[in-house]
């Protein structure tokens, strides 16, 4: 284990995860020697402030006011990314179901609906990724294209879509 994860700021926030993994209303037990700014730096670190935002809100016996302020500032911030990307998503998606084209979400967009019950504030994502049957390759480019999508640019021309099977898109 990496001594980052060894520290009681690092072991409370894993049992805090634990605990909401297994569905146990087991109380979590916060250690003598917390540093609450070590914990805030641990949960910045690791992309974790607006879940445990969120986790704050819910056992407010566990964290002091001042700490679920700052834990809550951050979680805006992500919201308000997570509300614009959640439109582009939500633009693709439909658009490739309208075209009769079978998706599947995959990685961050697939957790944020699964682990964090589909609140998209939670997780910072900065893109979607999505598996295409090879069939429909073509028409899923020439529907992001008319999104005003745009393939972003190949070193080697053809060599993301032809050896890898992947094509990055940014508006």
């Amino acid at each position: 284990m990496k001594p980052e994860y060894t520290t009681p700021e690092a072991q409370f926030a894993i049992a805090c995860l634990a605990s909401e993994m297994r569905g146990t209303s087991k109380a979590v037990t916060i250690p003598a020697n917390l540093e609450w700014q070590e914990l805030l730096k641990f949960l910045k670190k690791n992309r974790l402030v607006p879940h445990f935002a969120v986790l704050a809100g819910e056992h407010q016996d566990l964290f002091p006011e001042e700490f679920r302020a700052r834990l809550k500032e951050d979680r805006y911030s992500y919201l308000l990314y997570g509300d614009q990307c959640q439109t582009q998503v939500h633009e693709v998606l439909v658009a490739l179901r309208q075209a009769g084209i079978p998706v599947v979400v995959l990685k961050g967009w697939a957790f944020i609906q699964w682990l964090y019950r589909g609140d998209h504030g939670q997780r910072f994502c900065e893109d979607i990724d999505i598996l295409v049957p090879m069939a429909h390759v073509k028409q899923s480019e020439l529907i992001l294209q008319g999104l005003e999508y745009a393939g972003m640019i190949e070193i080697d021309p053809g060599f993301l879509t032809n050896l890898s099977n992947a094509r990055a898109y940014q508006k």
